[in-house]
C-alpha cells in the first residue's frame, strides 16, 4: 500500500512539472524546439534549468541597479547577505537529510540493515 501511494504521489509531481512549465512555450521553443518528444525526466531537468537561469537573472539585475544607483549599499549588501545565508542553510540541509538517510535507525536503508540483523541473529550457528 505505501509504494502504491509513493507511485501516485510521484505521479502527481510528475504531473504537476509538467503542466506548469509545459504552458512557457517561449522558453521551450528557444531551449527545446523539439519538446514533443522530451520525456518528463527531460522536462524536470529543463525546468531545474530554467529556474537557475531566472536566479541568474535576478542576480544580475540587482547587480544593475546597484551599479546604476537605484540601490545602496547597505541595501546591496544586505542583498549578498541574504543570499549567502540561503546558501549556507541549503548547505546545512542538504547535511542533515544526508546524515538522516544513512541513520541505523530512521534512514533510507534502516529496514534493511534491520532485517539483515534479524536474520543474522535467528541463524543457527554450525
Amino acid at each position: 500500500m505505501k509504494s502504491l501511494a509513493l507511485i501516485a504521489i510521484c505521479a502527481l509531481i510528475a504531473f504537476w512539472v509538467h503542466k506548469k512549465y509545459e504552458s512557457d512555450n517561449v522558453y521551450y521553443d528557444v531551449v527545446a524546439p523539439n519538446r514533443s518528444n522530451m520525456t518528463i525526466v527531460e522536462r524536470l531537468f529543463l525546468a531545474l534549468e530554467r529556474e537557475n537561469d531566472l536566479e541568474i537573472k535576478y542576480e544580475e539585475s540587482v547587480l544593475r541597479r546597484y551599479q546604476t544607483g537605484e540601490l545602496s549599499q547597505a541595501e546591496y549588501e544586505e542583498f549578498l547577505n541574504r543570499r549567502a545565508e540561503n546558501e549556507r542553510k541549503e548547505l546545512n540541509d542538504a547535511y542533515v537529510d544526508l546524515a538522516n538517510m544513512w541513520d541505523p535507525n530512521k534512514g533510507m536503508f534502516s529496514g534493511m540493515l534491520k532485517l539483515l540483523s534479524n536474520d543474522s541473529s535467528e541463524k543457527p550457528v554450525d
